[in-house]
């Protein structure tokens, strides 16, 4: 799950074994290990943006000086 929503599902043993989802493929990498690197998980976790920095979208109705 990632920020209340289920990103990937399944078995598993197949989901560990070869994920599809990126944030999947992030939480798996962030285990450490022997020849874990952090800086790595740094970089991937900055292309997985959060939803509250996400542009807001205009419902309509514009504000204009008077």
């Amino acid at each position: 799950m990632r920020h209340g929503s289920v990103v990937e599902a399944g078995a598993t043993a197949e989901v560990l074994a070869a994920p599809q989802h990126p944030y999947t493929r992030l939480l798996l990498d962030s285990v450490p290990h022997p020849g874990w690197n952090p800086d790595r998980i740094a970089a991937a976790r900055q292309e997985l943006t959060s939803p509250l920095a996400q542009p807001t979208q205009h419902t309509g109705g514009r504000s204009e000086p008077t």
